[in-house]
């Protein structure tokens, strides 16, 4: 197996990962407000490569389970999937993480549907509390530069729900007897026709005329006598 030998190292590098002589297998350096990591052997190299020989077998080798877990593991570490959580759901409160020697202490906060708030850091955390509204929150900073954060709020997961309710639940939040079921299709253009347009008063105007004509009649023939 082949490798680079990389020395010197810079102060701010270190060696996450060694070989067995003692050599840098893996290095890591911040460079801003990011990490960069070194494999002195590639870790793509495919089995039979044209013209040379493979450096080594960690992808392709029998058991390449070590590869995978390696390669998960560094991503999940360069994104910082276990430390940034940048979902939540409403009213919840919104917990950043906060680098004190590199990030701003003072952000202006701008959430979907309020004026910019200035906000302060604490330490090595950033809280904002203020979530009642779900969209996209934006943080804005400066150190040096512009400096850019942000985070999302989404409704519970309840509330799009699509599994049908029970009657009492329907009770209790709207009232009883002040809604009704449209079962088909028909039903449902039926019910939006009404609610736009109203229902029509025609038939049922035509039937207290009806009624009033034969209450006439009824009338007449009771306390009238026909001439002789």
């Amino acid at each position: 197996f082949r490798y680079w030998q990389i020395a010197p190292l810079d102060a701010d590098a270190r060696v996450l990962i060694p070989f067995n002589q003692g050599n840098p297998a893996v290095i890591e350096q911040l460079i801003g407000k990011g990490r960069v990591v070194t494999f002195a052997t590639p870790i793509s190299d495919p089995a039979r490569p044209a013209g040379r020989q493979t450096w080594n077998e960690l992808p392709t080798g029998e058991n390449a389970w070590p590869y995978f877990v390696l390669v998960n593991e560094l991503m999940r570490y360069l994104v910082e999937s276990d430390a940034a959580r940048l979902n939540y759901t409403t009213g919840e409160i919104a917990a950043l993480g906060q680098q004190p020697q590199r990030d701003p202490e003072i952000y202006q906060l701008f959430t979907p549907n309020a004026e910019p708030q200035e906000i302060a850091a604490r330490g090595d955390r950033l809280s904002i509390r203020f979530t009642e509204n779900p969209g996209a929150y934006r943080l804005k900073g400066n150190r040096g530069g512009p400096v850019v954060r942000g985070f999302s709020v989404n409704l519970p997961p309840e509330t799009t729900e699509l599994r049908r309710v029970e009657s009492t639940r329907l009770d209790e939040v709207l009232g009883e007897d002040r809604y009704q079921f449209a079962r088909d299709r028909d039903q449902i253009e039926l019910s939006v026709g009404e609610a736009r347009a109203g229902r029509e008063f025609y038939p049922t105007l035509l039937v207290l005329l009806a009624g009033a004509l034969a209450m006439e009649q009824l009338l007449a023939n009771r306390f009238y006598r026909r001439a002789e």
